[in-house]
C-alpha cells in the first residue's frame, strides 16, 4: 500500500478526530477550546490547523461544535452538519463577522442514509437518538465551579448542557475500500438508530466514553451487540472539558471490565491522545483479555 493511501487517525480528545487519507484531512467534531485547567493539555490550537478538506459534525453540543464556526469560515471545507445547526450558523454569520461558504454545506437531515464520496471512501450519515443528560450532570455543572473555586467552569458547563440540546444527532459509516474495512462513528451513545437495517456488522465501532446519564452503559452494550463489531474504538471524554471530572465517570479499567463481562471476546482499543495511528492498527488489534 502506498504511504499516501494509508488511513491515519489522530485523536484530539472528546470526539474530535482528524482522519488523513490521500492528502485529504477530514475533521470530526472539532474541539480545540478547553475549559481553564482542563487536563490533559492540548498543545495545539485551532489557529495551528493549516488546511481542512471536510468537516463532519455528529451533533451540535458545545463539546463537539465549539470550534466548528472558526474552522468552517477559515478553511471553507465541505461541511456536513445537522440542519438545525446549519440554520443557526446562517443566523449568526453577520453577528460573528464570519464568512461561510454555504454552498459547501450539506444538511444531514436531508441526506441521511445517502452516501457521499471522499476520494474512494464512501461515507453514509445516519440519524440516531439524541444524547441523554441526567439531572446529576446538571447539578454537578452548577456547583463544580464553586466547590473548586474555578468559577469560569460553571457558565461553560451550562452552555455545554443547553447548547442545541434537542437537535438531531447523527452517526457516520465509513467504507474504506483500500483496506476493505468499515467504521461506524458515534459522537454520543444511544439505543435509537434509524434506517440502518442494511448495516448488520462493522469492522470498527467508534464509541464515546461519556456517562452523561444512567443509561449510557446500557446503550453502549446495545450498540456493541447491535453492530457486532470486530473492534470497539473508545474515545473517552474524561477531563477534556471540565477541570474536575464528573463523579459519575468510571475508571477506564472498570469500564473495560464491564464491557468484557458482557462480551468476553470483545476487542477494545482506547484512543491514543494526539498520536497518529494507522487505522489498520485499530482494525487489526488483538483480542482484549477477559477480566
Amino acid at each position: 500500500m502506498k504511504s499516501n493511501e494509508k488511513i491515519t487517525l489522530q485523536w484530539h480528545g472528546a470526539a474530535h478526530y482528524h482522519l488523513y487519507y490521500k492528502n485529504i484531512r477530514i475533521v470530526i467534531d472539532p474541539l480545540y477550546t478547553r475549559a481553564p485547567a482542563a487536563k490533559p493539555v492540548l498543545n495545539v490550537s485551532k489557529e495551528d490547523v493549516d488546511s481542512i478538506d471536510l468537516l463532519l459534525l455528529t451533533h451540535a453540543h458545545v463539546d463537539h461544535s465549539w470550534d466548528f464556526p472558526y474552522l468552517a469560515a477559515k478553511h471553507k471545507p465541505a461541511a456536513y452538519v445537522p440542519e438545525s445547526y446549519l440554520n443557526y450558523l446562517i443566523k449568526k454569520e453577520k453577528k460573528w463577522e464570519l464568512d461561510f461558504d454555504f454552498s459547501k454545506f450539506h444538511a444531514l437531515d436531508q441526506i441521511k442514509g445517502d452516501s457521499f464520496q471522499i476520494a474512494d471512501i464512501e461515507v453514509t450519515p445516519y440519524h440516531i437518538g439524541t444524547e441523554k443528560v441526567g439531572l446529576s450532570v446538571v447539578y454537578q455543572s452548577l456547583i463544580r465551579g464553586f466547590r473548586h473555586m474555578s468559577f469560569s467552569v460553571t457558565p461553560a458547563g451550562m452552555k455545554f448542557l443547553l447548547y442545541h440540546l434537542k437537535g438531531n444527532c447523527f452517526a457516520f459509516h465509513f467504507d474504506f475500500p483500500v483496506v476493505n474495512k468499515t467504521m461506524l462513528f458515534f459522537g454520543n451513545v444511544t439505543d435509537q438508530v434509524y434506517g440502518m437495517e442494511n448495516v448488520e456488522q462493522v469492522d470498527v465501532l467508534a464509541l464515546p466514553y461519556c456517562p452523561a446519564s444512567k443509561a449510557w452503559l446500557e446503550h453502549t452494550l446495545y450498540l456493541i451487540g447491535r453492530f457486532k463489531s470486530d473492534v470497539i474504538l473508545i474515545h473517552h471524554y474524561d477531563n477534556f472539558w471540565h477541570p474536575i471530572t464528573h463523579p459519575l465517570y468510571r475508571d477506564l479499567k472498570e469500564y473495560r471490565n464491564f464491557i468484557l463481562q458482557a462480551y468476553p471476546k470483545a476487542r477494545l482499543y482506547f484512543s491514543k491522545f494526539m498520536q497518529e495511528v494507522d487505522f489498520l492498527e485499530v482494525a487489526e488489534s488483538p483480542p482484549s483479555c477477559s477480566p
